[in-house]
């Protein structure tokens, strides 16, 4: 039953390779509900052309933000501008995350994308996809 809600996110369908960004590209990732209904990004990052392995088995993206490095894979990643393709990707996620149902929770509360203690970024459905596979 989960698996099959996790399957029909916008964040499982979509495909996409790493090689999609270059170094020094700028992308962003939507990491909150309140981002997605604002409309703007709070997660900008830049693509350093290094890859590292990601907790969903995919390689990932190194991501530099600040003094902040990151990993992440590339279907998390929207190209900040210029992109069509990830400007088509974006708004279906948007459209995904503002039309969801998240209860009495405050927006303010909801995360979608947590950093994990060595480095990586972590969409909740591939939390709760790997909780789900650790208990099969």
């Amino acid at each position: 039953m989960l698996q099959d809600e996790l399957n029909a996110s916008a964040i499982h369908q979509r495909d996409i390779t790493a090689e999609h960004f270059s170094p020094g590209d700028v992308v962003h990732v939507m990491a909150t509900v309140l981002e997605a209904r604002q409309g703007h990004p709070f997660f900008t990052y830049k693509i350093t052309g290094r890859m590292g392995s990601h907790a969903t088995g995919e390689p990932a993206h190194v991501l530099e933000s600040d003094s902040n490095t990151v990993r992440a894979p590339a279907r998390y990643l929207m190209h900040r501008t210029g992109c069509t393709e990830c400007a088509a990707f974006e708004g279906a996620l948007r459209e995904e995350i503002t039309s969801a149902d998240y209860g009495e929770t405050d927006p303010r509360e909801v995360m979608l994308m947590a950093r994990s203690a060595d480095g990586q970024l972590l969409h909740i459905l591939d939390a709760l996809r790997l909780e789900e596979s650790e208990r099969d």
